[in-house]
């Protein structure tokens, strides 16, 4: 899964069990001009263009919201836990603000300790 929805630095932040899947992923996020793009076995399978600063989308509530969803569906089927908002869940681990782990342009940050781990 790769995002440009990332707080505070809204770079692309991509987790994955494949290098080239997650390359791709984040090169996919770029063809959007930003959004969210979870990608399974070389191919898209689910995307949410945000090509308004790679936050915001000028597509309908309703077209955002649906492709969203579904978005997150696919995510569920590729193992993340049901109870999990993949997509808030990763864009709020590259706040380094907030503790504990996060992750930054520089590296895995500690919160707690201010410490790269």
């Amino acid at each position: 899964m790769a995002t440009s929805v990332s707080h505070d630095s809204h770079n692309i932040i991509v987790v994955g069990t494949s290098e080239d899947d997650c390359a791709a992923a984040a090169n996919r996020v770029v063809e959007l001009n930003g959004g969210i793009v979870v990608w399974d076995q070389g191919k898209p399978v689910a995307e949410v263009p945000l090509a308004i600063a790679g936050i915001m989308s000028d597509e309908s509530l309703t077209s955002v919201n649906e492709k969203l969803e579904f978005a997150k569906a696919k995510a569920h089927e590729l193992g993340v836990n049901p109870g999990i908002d993949p997509f808030m869940t990763l864009s709020f681990m590259a706040l380094p603000v907030i503790p504990s782990l996060r992750i930054t342009t520089r590296g895995v940050f500690d919160v707690t300790t201010q410490s790269y781990v």
